[in-house]
């Protein structure tokens, strides 16, 4: 039986509008990456140069460093870089996937109609999660450009049965798990897809075992070498860990933009049910998309976090849901345009402006308060010391120590700034001393005034606040000499 594809019924009329405002979608998003990108190194993108600076060829970055902060593609790119300081070109990588991303998820409505294209480069277009991790110096956004190219290799392989689009998934595939090893998450959902679409549409067991050792043999091997030569003797950085169901809970109320004028629950249960009724949408249309969404939204990575018992977790272990959400929202989305009339559009452009707000008012602050524009904090330390070498203590000696460090390289401080760790203090005290909070924390400092082991005031004379999920609140304390 043949299905009806919304783009049959899109009226010639409307085609040039809706590819004007693609490309100026385009334009938009990527203009907003770019300037998301122009703002000072935080620390764990100064930890990736860090950690990249141990090793003496590319190849030690896949069996020597064994860091969940190492992402493999991502620290190549560093490598081949060098140390260049707080250099905003090491971003180029996740600005460009970032905007093929964008590209990618037109490509993948388009399959549809041009009005579902449209939407979806909205969605993926605004998300500020997604925003936020193509314009930061690390694997994730090359990992959701990967993510939906598979998709959208893996979703022509199945309906055409071109060996080429098999190879170029498998291809892509291998990227996505170099790119962060959370693509995972697409890659087991994405063979739940293809066993389930194969076996439905019968070719013979033979040629179901044949489509799928193509797609998935050269990215499973990857993963088992890599696993054997790196993952096995990961370590997992500290942080925080609010729960794998709060976690979740807030990551999916992220992909609708969470919007400050409702609770986390509120928004997650408002997601959930257009989850739900973006699966119910799906049934009669294309039900073997159903098995995939379940999966790679809500099932598998939960799972993964579960089984990999991780102590820390964070929005970002949870980017693939929320980019494939956004995805499954421009399918119901665009069909709401051919539902109702004019009030299925009325509707359907209701929800994006909303969807926009929400998103908006996080992207505003990013390109406000970057990732705690720490190098301005440390130049501003610099300017307003009394000290011919300005010495610095933290609550924190990892989180503020490798930042201090990192910037006295640079030219925030050629070597000025002494940072002072907690067992070496010194007894005369520091004169500044930095606390951090993470970025969801709010912005009420721990204290005005502080006083140390040896009696010496540090009051509170400036913050430092970071954008959404990224980065670090900064306050800096000076020690008064009255």
């Amino acid at each position: 039986m043949r299905v009806t594809r919304r783009g049959d019924l899109e009226k010639k009329s409307q085609r040039p509008g809706l590819i004007v405002a693609a490309v100026a979608l385009l334009l938009i998003a990527s203009a907003i990456r770019i300037w998301a990108a122009q703002n000072d190194l935080w620390l764990d993108e100064i930890w990736s140069i860090d950690l990249v600076s141990q090793v003496s060829s590319p190849w030690q970055i896949f069996y020597a460093i064994h860091s969940d902060n190492n992402h493999y593609l991502n620290a190549l790119w560093i490598y081949f870089c060098g140390f260049r300081g707080n250099w905003s070109g090491y971003r180029i990588p996740s600005i460009v996937a970032g905007i093929g991303s964008v590209v990618v998820a037109g490509l993948i409505g388009l399959n549809r109609s041009m009005m579902n294209a449209v939407v979806a480069m909205f969605l993926i277009g605004f998300s500020y999660v997604l925003i936020l991790y193509s314009s930061e110096a690390r694997g994730y956004s090359a990992l959701i450009f990967f993510s939906f190219l598979c998709y959208y290799f893996l979703e022509r392989y199945l309906r055409e049965r071109q060996w080429p689009m098999a190879f170029l998934f498998s291809l892509s595939a291998c990227l996505g798990l170099l790119a962060h090893l959370e693509f995972l998450t697409f890659f087991f959902s994405s063979f739940l897809w293809a066993a389930y679409r194969l076996i439905k549409s019968a070719p013979g067991w033979r040629d179901i075992a044949a489509a799928l050792f193509f797609c998935y043999t050269l990215p499973a091997l990857l993963f088992i070498l890599l696993y054997w030569i790196d993952v096995r003797h990961m370590v997992i950085a500290g942080g925080d860990h609010p729960g794998l169901a709060n976690c979740y809970e807030t990551s999916l109320a992220w992909a609708l933009g969470m919007p400050s004028l409702f609770p986390t629950w509120v928004v997650f249960g408002v997601a959930m049910l257009v989850f739900i009724g973006s699966l119910y949408r799906l049934w009669s249309e294309r039900p073997d998309l159903i098995v995939f969404f379940a999966s790679v939204v809500a099932i598998m990575p939960i799972l993964l976090a579960w089984a990999g018992e991780s102590e820390v977790l964070y929005v970002r272990y949870f980017i693939v849901s929320v980019a494939f959400f956004a995805l499954l929202m421009s399918f119901f989305l665009s069909s709401l345009c051919w539902s109702g009339r004019g009030r299925g559009k009325i509707l359907c452009g209701l929800l994006l402006a909303g969807y926009l707000m929400a998103n908006g008012w996080h992207i505003v602050a990013l390109l406000k308060y970057g990732r705690g524009n720490n190098g301005e904090a440390l130049r501003y330390v610099l300017q307003n010391s009394n000290e011919a070498s300005t010495t610095i203590g933290g609550d924190q000696d990892f989180r503020i120590g490798v930042v201090v460090d990192f910037y006295n390289r640079t030219e925030a401080g050629h070597h000025l700034l002494q940072y002072a760790t907690m067992e070496h203090w010194p007894t005369n005290g520091v004169e500044w001393l930095i606390c951090e909070k993470e970025s969801y924390a709010g912005l009420t400092p721990p204290a005005r005034m502080f006083a140390d082991n040896q009696g010496h005031q540090y009051e509170l004379v400036k913050i430092f606040p970071t954008g959404p999920l990224s980065g670090l609140h900064w306050f800096i304390y000076h020690r008064r000499t009255d």
